[in-house]
């Protein structure tokens, strides 16, 4: 609407204008029973057949079945050339977690620099990473 310009029903109501009270009239279907609105309000709550639903095992031999062999390719934003570094080969392997894994434990989740205890700690070399390669 135009600056300065009034809006066509401002300062009307539905008891004073026809045109103000036909669109009131009309949106009356759109408003829930209230049925429907109990419906909703136990959809919220969890008390209801819809809320938990879980897929069926014939369901989910079908999801597994359609995803089984997806790989990258080369239209897909995260390709990356098909090439995976070596620095991320070794961190994602399960010797690497195994490893990892074996140093908090037997440190008892302790830094060796400063002493205290965490559950953020990162599991040092003695020699870098890169120069055991």
């Amino acid at each position: 609407m135009p600056i300065g310009q009034k809006a066509w029903n401002k300062g009307l109501t539905k008891e004073t204008d026809e045109r103000v009270k036909k669109i009131s009239e009309s949106k009356i279907k759109y408003y829930h029973s209230q049925e429907a609105r109990n419906e909703m309000s136990k959809m919220k709550t969890g008390n209801t057949n819809w809320l938990g639903r879980k897929h069926t095992e014939e369901t989910k031999a079908k999801i597994s079945e359609a995803h089984r062999g997806i790989e990258l390719k080369e239209n897909n934003p995260n390709w990356k050339g098909g090439v995976t570094s070596l620095y991320d080969q070794i961190r994602k392997s399960f010797e690497y977690r195994q490893w990892r894994s074996d140093v908090f434990t037997r440190d008892e989740y302790t830094c060796q620099q400063c002493g205290t205890k965490s559950s953020y700690l990162n599991a040092h070399h003695i020699k870098t990473f890169f120069n055991i390669l």
